[in-house]
Formats: structure tokens, sequence, C-alpha cells
């Protein structure tokens, strides 16, 4: 016997069948009216449910899964554990398109979902039985994520030795689950003091830079070369370097002239960097030539008048010395007459030695010729 409702009561019953589904939401559109009787129902799984394949971005929040389900009946009801805003469409006799939105954001690696579908009744029989059934289908996905992130191709790049800091430059690589890798160019200040650094889990080895080149205040050692009036030096810079260590660098200059100025550049180069600094001394003056052993050799006096009238007596010598400890010797002559006198004279003799005027002081001796007739000699003296 059928049973007979009212209308108030089958309304009821469709309206409360429209949500199916433990914990998913179930969106239904309204199919075509059809009059569904107890012949047509078919309690068996004969429907067919073929999702589409995703593939599911990076960083994805969520996403759409979709698919086709073929089957029979008035109403189509999807059920994937997990979802949100299921919805179905009717695109052709006993043809069906779902989708449904899934949130991924805190899932990671493959993830499987049982999808669920079957028709119910809509009118005819109690609204919201089942009429066909399909079979269950596990629907599996992958969620990319970050199997591991590494530092590779790091350079020191640059170093400030004002602040004594190195600029590190490196590419950060993700590598994911699948597909290639991602890579991206990072920079990090690096301290000059440190030996090593540890960037991403990977350890590099800071380099030793070349921090400052520091010079004396003044020349502590310089030779000068008196045939040539210049001047040669050499000093010891300092070298600082990025972690602290201490050095040294000789330097040496030849051919500097005395009391100028000279300036020019050191560069100090080693495996990381190259320094170049420029200094500037002031040679010292010429020093004075030492005079030593002077002495009179050689005179020989002559009478070139009567000494009764004003005559006068030449002197031939030679004046000798040692300049700087080398021999020197200077052919000189001298006359005594009424004016300077008849005496011993106290003499001056100036050498240019290298652009310097050398006085040397010495004492001429009076020694009278035996005769004072004319040209008459005498010699003293080696």
């Amino acid at each position: 016997m059928y049973k007979i409702y009212s209308k108030k009561v089958i309304s009821t019953i469709i309206a409360s069948s429209l949500v199916i589904g433990l914990g998913s939401s179930v969106v239904s559109a309204a199919p075509a009216k059809e009059n569904q009787t107890a012949r047509t129902e078919q309690q068996r799984a004969t429907g067919i449910i073929t999702p589409d394949q995703v593939t599911v971005p990076r960083y994805a929040k969520e996403i759409t899964v979709s698919g086709t389900v073929v089957i029979d009946g008035p109403q189509l009801v999807v059920t994937i554990p997990g979802s949100t805003s299921v919805t179905v469409q009717k695109v052709a006799d006993k043809t069906w398109r779902y989708a449904a939105t899934l949130n991924v954001e805190k899932l990671k690696g493959d993830q499987t979902y049982t999808i669920s579908a079957k028709t119910i009744y809509i009118s005819g029989k109690p609204v919201g039985d089942t009429h066909t059934l399909a079979k269950d289908v596990e629907y599996k996905i992958h969620v990319p994520y970050v199997t591991s992130t590494v530092a590779k191709e790091e350079n020191f790049s640059s170093y400030n030795s004002e602040s004594n800091q190195f600029t590190l430059t490196y590419n950060k690589v993700e590598n994911w689950s699948t597909g290639n890798p991602v890579i991206t160019e990072k920079s990090e200040v690096v301290s000059g003091t440190e030996s090593t650094v540890t960037i991403l889990g990977s350890k590099f080895d800071v380099p030793i830079a070349i921090k400052n080149l520091v010079f004396p205040e003044k020349l502590e050692e310089n030779n000068y070369t008196w045939n040539t009036n210049t001047y040669s030096v050499k000093f010891e810079a300092a070298i600082e370097y990025s972690r602290g260590e201490k050095g040294t660098v000789t330097v040496a200059k030849d051919g500097l002239a005395p009391g100028v100025e000279f300036t020019d550049k050191l560069t100090v180069t080693n495996s990381y960097n190259s320094l170049t600094k420029t200094y500037s001394y002031t040679a010292p003056t010429s020093p004075i030539p030492t005079v030593t052993n002077v002495s009179v050799t050689g005179a020989d006096y002559i009478w070139t008048g009567h000494k009764g009238n004003g005559g006068n007596v030449q002197a031939k010598y030679i004046l000798e010395f040692k300049l700087n400890g080398k021999s020197e010797s200077i052919s000189k002559e001298f006359t005594f007459n009424p004016g300077v006198g008849y005496t011993d004279q106290n003499l001056t003799e100036t050498v240019d030695y290298n652009g310097q005027i050398i006085v040397i002081n010495y004492v001429l001796v009076y020694s009278e010729p035996n005769s004072i007739e004319d040209n008459t000699t005498k010699k003293i003296g080696n």
C-alpha cells in the first residue's frame, strides 16, 4: 500500500535533503523534474567517478579538485571528506561534473582523499533516499614542500676596511619535493674578525684581508752618496690585517735629492685583496763634507825683485787634504810683498763638492830666499 503525504510534508523533505555528507558542504544544481518510482531504484554501485588530475602549485593554500561522474539518477551528491564548497552540475544525460575546494596550506607530501558519489530522490519515493551509488575512488595529490635549503656559490665579493666587514654573496637554494630548485641571490655582512661563518647550515672560511698600511713618522735609515749628491732611504711599513694580525713590508728608494719632498705609492697584495696607499717624506739636507789632513808641500819661493825696493817673493806650492777620506791636491801660487808682508799667511781655499762649497783653511809659511837678487830661489817642503 502506498503512503500518501500532504504537499506541505513533501516540501519539507525535499528542502532537508539538499545537505548531505559527513562534515562536507554539498551544493546541488537543480535538475529537470523527473518522476521516480520504485521500479527505477538501483541500490548498487553502477556509477563511475573519474577525477581530473591536478598539480598542486608551490605555496598553495587552497586548490580546486574536479572530475566527472557518470551515473543514473535524478540528483548527484559528491562527498570528499575535508573539502569545502562542493558543487555539481549535470552536463549530459547521466553525466555530471563536480568541483570541490581543498585546504592544503598545512599539508605537505602525498595526500589521499576518498571521493564518494551517489544520486538521491527528489520526488516520488522518500526524498533523500539513495537512487544509485558509484564506487568510491581514492584520489591522490602531492603537496610540494621544501626538502632542504642550502647556500651555494658563496663569494666574499667586497671588503670595507673602515668597518672591517666583508660582503658575502651567495645563492640560497631551496630544493623541493618536486620540480627544479628555487635559487635566490642573497648577501650578508660578515665581520673581518671572524674565521668562519655559517649560512643556512653551510660553514664557509672567511678570508683574511689587508686592512691598513701604516708608515713611520720619519725616515729612520738613509745613506748619502757623495759623488751623486743623492740619498737612498729604507723604511718598514706596518701591515694591519682584518683579524688583527700584524706584518711589515720593507720599502727602499734611491736617487732622492737632498732636502726635497718625495711622494710615492705602496701596494701590498695577499690572496684576497690589494691595498695601495700614498706616502710622502722629505729627504735630509746634504751633509757637510769632512776635511782632514790639510798640508802644504813642495813649496818654491822665488824673488821677483829686490827686497829693498819692494820686491816680491813668489811662492808655488801644493795644497793637500782629504775630503771625506779621499785624498785631494791643488797646485797653488801666492805672492808675498810689502802689502801683505813677508810673514806666514792664513789662507783659505774653496772647493765645489757636488754642489756644496767647501772652505779649507790653512797656513802658508813664509820662507825668504837665500839671495835678494832677482830670480833667486829657495825651496822648502817636500
